[in-house]
């Protein structure tokens, strides 16, 4: 009788710890593949402005990785656009804040970098990411 606290005690835990494994299943928190993969590419050699030479093809892998997490997907995404749209020196700002999002776990909203890059949608015609970027 007097183990039954610690035994309910002992299963709350476990509960606690199945569901934050299941909750977390698809991020990619702590992942440290991915922060190899951004100094990788941060690390390319590039011809005028840092991340000129980045192309599609070097972020795939950042794109298979994140694939399964939203906030994570969105950034490499729009680093992926950044690149295919001779945009490089922006490149560096979606890397910046996927790298922070899987240390940190912080999806970081800096209004100043949202609003340049909502501009550079703009002047790209692409009207339909620059809505996303708004909401």
């Amino acid at each position: 009788m007097k183990k039954t606290p610690l035994i309910i005690l002992g299963i709350g835990i476990l509960l606690i710890i199945i569901i934050i494994t299941i909750i977390n299943s698809n991020s990619v928190v702590g992942n440290k593949e991915i922060l190899s993969e951004i100094d990788r590419i941060s690390n390319l050699p590039y011809n005028e402005v840092v991340y000129d030479a980045v192309n599609a093809k070097d972020l795939e892998l950042l794109v298979e990785l994140t694939n399964e997490d939203e906030i994570a997907k969105s950034l490499v995404d729009e680093a992926v656009w950044l690149s295919s749209n001779d945009e490089h020196e922006h490149v560096g700002h979606a890397l910046f804040y996927l790298g922070e999002y899987v240390r940190k776990a912080e999806d970081i909203f800096c209004l100043p970098h949202e609003l340049e890059h909502i501009k550079i949608y703009v002047e790209h015609d692409a009207m339909e990411l620059a809505e996303k970027q708004i909401r």
